[in-house]
């Protein structure tokens, strides 16, 4: 099941391990992620570090990579990333990091996964999208 969610996000001048575990820890923290999630990433060290390994361990995630040269295999996130670039990044101009994480953390929390609708979520945005999928979970259960 994937709900488009955006879980966790984290900007850094630097895109390595530290960030890649600051922001598994956020998702781990905001949400009851259960032991069936998958942390899926591309091949880069960041992703398959140790200290990465040893975290997702510990929560009990499954590991996933998109095999080699194959960016395809991530195609939500690349799709994410192109479309907040097109709708945010390229139509501000930021002041400093502190007015791109607040635009970013806007962008994400307050539009993308409340407002955005999307095709793929019966025209839905990924928290009500989320919200009818878990009703529907429980009604069966």
């Amino acid at each position: 099941m994937t709900s488009n969610l955006v879980l966790a996000h984290q900007i850094s001048n630097h895109m390595d391990t530290d960030l890649v575990l600051a922001t598994l820890k956020q998702a781990h923290q905001r949400w009851a992620l259960p032991e069936t999630c998958i942390f899926h990433s591309d091949r880069g060290s960041q992703y398959t570090a140790k200290a990465v390994t040893k975290l997702v361990n510990q929560y009990h995630w499954q590991r996933s990579f998109s095999a080699l040269g194959k960016p395809g295999d991530n195609a939500w996130s690349e799709s994410f990333f192109a479309i907040m670039k097109k709708e945010l990044i390229y139509q501000i101009q930021f002041k400093d990091i502190n007015d791109l994480r607040a635009q970013v953390f806007a962008y994400i929390e307050t539009f993308y996964n409340r407002v955005r609708v999307q095709a793929r979520l019966d025209y839905l945005a990924p928290v009500a999208w989320l919200s009818l999928y878990d009703q529907a979970s429980q009604k069966v259960a």
